[in-house]
């Protein structure tokens, strides 16, 4: 508060503009952050966190940060992409108004989120009057029934284990998921793009899948006050099958991979 009341009185001394908290003309935020400062101006009314959704549900991700998951990945035009966890299809939607050459395969394992997908792609493509190039499937995050090697990518919220499913059920509900997208997943030049608040449980997984996934960056950010994180990965050289081998014998002993996953673990709520 200091820091505010600081920097609000300095915008006052310098170009005469008064600092008031409900009938405001320019929203002006302060973020600090270790040592550095952000200073950020609204450039819009309204936020656009809601844009392009009709249909949502309990867990919807906002709009603007789906775009952003999408900008993370890299999207040139040929590509395509798959999100097995879309919920109402922010990220497919996002990526397909922002990158028109590239297709999206929008996957949930409940069959009415699917539904509820195919109302927003519809929605917007009757808004900006072409068909996106986001096709609406049902799939399961733990057993895709994609060809080996067909992704260019995966973007994808991951369930935190808050609202939908429990942080328990992540812990072998992430290590199945970075193994199938690692076999569907072109070695080497593709990339996966993942948001969750379960970090402990996403780290752990990926030790499990080092032969398949290379963690580039982590990124932090806030959900609505809930830490979360976004995991920049890459996929490995290696071919799945010599992949999955080497997992096998660096696991020799355990159960690998854990298939003991109950059906309804990676699913959203209805």
């Amino acid at each position: 508060m200091e820091i505010e009341r600081a920097f609000g009185g300095t915008l006052n001394d310098t170009h005469l503009w008064l600092v008031d908290l409900d009938d405001y003309d320019i929203d002006i935020s302060l973020q600090v952050r270790y040592n550095e400062v952000y200073v950020g101006l609204s450039i819009t009314e309204k936020s656009l966190h809601r844009r392009n959704i009709v249909e949502f549900n309990i867990t919807t991700l906002k709009a603007t940060i789906g775009y952003n998951l999408v900008r993370l990945a890299s999207p040139s035009s040929g590509d395509i992409f798959l999100d097995p966890m879309c919920g109402g299809g922010t990220i497919p939607i996002e990526c397909a108004l922002s990158y028109p050459n590239v297709h999206f395969l929008s996957g949930d394992i409940n069959e009415k989120l699917v539904v509820k997908t195919q109302g927003n792609v519809s929605h917007n493509s009757t808004k900006v009057k072409r068909n996106l190039g986001v096709s609406p499937l049902v799939c399961n995050g733990r057993h895709l029934c994609f060809k080996p090697a067909c992704i260019d990518g995966v973007v994808t919220d991951l369930p935190f284990g808050k609202r939908v499913g429990s942080k328990s059920n992540n812990f072998l509900l992430y290590r199945l998921f970075l193994i199938e997208i690692g076999k569907v997943v072109r070695p080497k030049v593709g990339r996966a793009i993942l948001l969750t608040s379960d970090r402990k449980h996403l780290i752990q997984a990926l030790h499990v899948s080092s032969s398949l996934w290379n963690c580039k960056k982590q990124i932090k950010i806030n959900m609505s006050g809930i830490k979360s994180f976004v995991f920049i990965l890459k996929r490995t050289a290696d071919l799945f099958d010599y992949a999955l081998h080497g997992l096998k014998e660096k696991h020799r002993g355990k159960p690998f991979p854990p298939r003991n996953l109950s059906s309804d673990n990676n699913k959203r709520p209805e």
